[in-house]
């Protein structure tokens, strides 16, 4: 009788005891998968060639990895993987057959569970003649959206691409034969839906076809760790409306286009510099923020919008598309600026009551801003966009806003824009100015047969028009200046002065949109 010693029992008790790879795996890519395989690969390549006969044939599959009987991502990868990594172990006394082929003298297999909040790949080597259980390895995932997302897509068995990616279920697609993309309703009603796709090696493509059955406007974007490229075709793939690289979250790709109803639309995504993996794609129908508006493609059809309006939010629905405008201008006339404010490049143009085009200037730190002198009267705006395919359709909204200020005729006391020009301002004489441009200034003589203290006021005469006042002696010296001294915005000078001349500068910090009136008075 053969007697098994204490320590033989213990390797023999150990060797059919799972081995416990330490901690949760948190894995952020696909990359991130190769060293976790790669440490159960060595186990295994270990247990076997501590079975294997010198000299004796042997041959290893490696079967399925299921998660709930149904073949995901996850499992794909993990089979994938491990006949790499056994197939490149060192020293290994075997032959590794290819992925799904079945047969062979041991095989590798197993299955995904949820456990207590995290997720367990169960890796187990079996012996084929007998079904001998030699070895079982547990290899456990916290569940990152990463991890998720490589259960949500059911996989066929045995399809794959040479980067180590499994082909989706909706392979074979191409230009001529895309897969459909169904269209959501605007995100966050719970109206859209995520389709899992992949990328299976650096040359493959993923074509959608959408098609729309309201008009508007969509957006198509996707989510992962994967670097994706959009680009939009019309119906028969041979024409580029436009495309987008890094548009959305992170590195992934997102388009926003115009669509027709009926009119179906081409779209194809593959990953950036050849980079393969899983990735999830939606398409949803985007809120029209000009849906008031609309139509208001000619003069005719114009939408009447007010002087002085702050960001009037719109829209250009297509390449071609132009909105009009039309604003009342106060009898007498006055300066008009109108500017369109967004991130594509945009033309504005002015036109008259008979739609004859105004000459106007570039006015506004954005691309697209006009100004104009303008009569009274009915004006109106015209806004297009310069477009090309190389930009993304978000670009295409734009707010609106308008000034405009009153036309200023010169009072009485010009020309007075020097001190050698200024007229006198007496005590106690208030009187009425304006500002005709922006850079105009006031001069005026103030002539002191008294020393005493006295106050000097420029107020806008209806509003708070920003003023600012800067006192001289004879000799060109600065004395005093005041820019928020009186009530808000009007500039107020309160100081002892001798006898003598002085001369009074009154400037405007903003577009000028009143009269002032200008004060001396003597104080107690």
């Amino acid at each position: 009788m053969r007697y098994i010693g204490i320590g033989s029992l213990l390797i023999l008790l150990i060797s059919f005891l799972p081995a416990e790879l330490p901690g949760q795996e948190k894995p952020a890519s696909l990359r991130d998968l190769d060293p976790i395989t790669a440490r159960v690969a060595a186990r295994i390549n270990l247990r076997l060639n501590n079975q294997i006969q010198a000299g004796a044939p042997v041959q290893v599959s490696v079967g399925s990895f299921s998660w709930q009987d149904s073949a995901v991502p996850l499992g794909g990868l993990w089979a994938m993987n491990l006949s790499r990594d056994l197939a490149n172990a060192s020293s290994r006394q075997y032959d590794v057959l290819a992925p799904g082929s079945g047969g062979g003298n041991w095989l590798v297999c197993g299955e995904i569970i949820e456990a207590g909040g995290i997720l367990r790949v169960y890796t187990r080597l079996i012996r084929q003649k007998d079904q001998a259980l030699n070895g079982v390895w547990n290899t456990d995932f916290e569940k990152t959206g990463f991890i998720i997302s490589l259960l949500e897509q059911e996989q066929e068995q045995g399809r794959s691409g040479s980067a180590g990616a499994l082909q989706d279920r909706y392979e074979p697609d191409s230009r001529e034969r895309p897969a459909a993309l169904s269209i959501g309703a605007n995100a966050g009603t719970g109206g859209d839906t995520w389709v899992s796709r992949s990328f299976h090696d650096r040359e493959d493509r993923d074509w959608f076809t959408i098609m729309p059955n309201q008009g508007g406007r969509v957006v198509a974007e996707t989510v992962g760790d994967i670097d994706t490229y959009m680009e939009l075709y019309d119906a028969s793939g041979g024409s580029r409306i436009m495309y987008n690289d890094d548009g959305g979250d992170g590195e992934n790709a997102k388009l926003t286009f115009p669509v027709e109803p009926g009119k179906p639309l081409i779209l194809m995504v593959r990953g950036y510099s050849g980079d393969t993996g899983p990735y999830r794609i939606r398409a949803y129908y985007a809120e029209l923020p000009d849906k008031d508006l609309e139509p208001n493609d000619a003069a005719a059809d114009a939408k009447r919008i007010n002087l002085n309006t702050d960001e009037l939010e719109a829209y250009f629905s297509s390449p071609e598309d132009v909105d009009w405008y039309r604003l009342e201008i106060p009898a007498g006339g006055g300066y008009l600026q109108a500017v369109l404010d967004g991130s594509g490049s945009y033309t504005l143009e002015l036109y008259d009551s008979q739609e004859k085009l105004l000459p106007a200037e570039s006015a506004g730190d954005e691309e697209g801003g006009v100004g104009a002198l303008v009569s009274g009267g009915i004006v109106y705006l015209k806004a297009s966009l310069n477009w090309d395919s190389n930009q993304s359709w978000d670009a295409n909204d734009y707010a609106l806003y308008t000034r405009f200020r009153l036309s200023f005729t010169a009072d009485a006391y010009e020309p007075d824009n020097q001190p050698r020009d200024a007229k006198d301002l007496a005590i106690g004489a208030p009187q009425r100015r304006s500002f005709t441009t922006e850079d105009d200034e006031d001069w005026a003589r103030i002539t002191i047969t008294q020393a005493g203290r006295y106050g000097i006021r420029a107020k806008g005469e209806t509003s708070d028009l920003d003023t600012y006042l800067e006192l001289f002696n004879e000799q060109n010296t600065l004395i005093d200046d005041d820019d928020d001294g009186g009530d808000c915005c009007d500039a107020y000078l309160s100081l002892t002065l001798e006898a003598g001349v002085y001369y009074l500068k009154v400037s405007c910090l903003i577009e000028p949109d009143d009269y002032y009136l200008l004060t001396l008075q003597a104080e107690e």
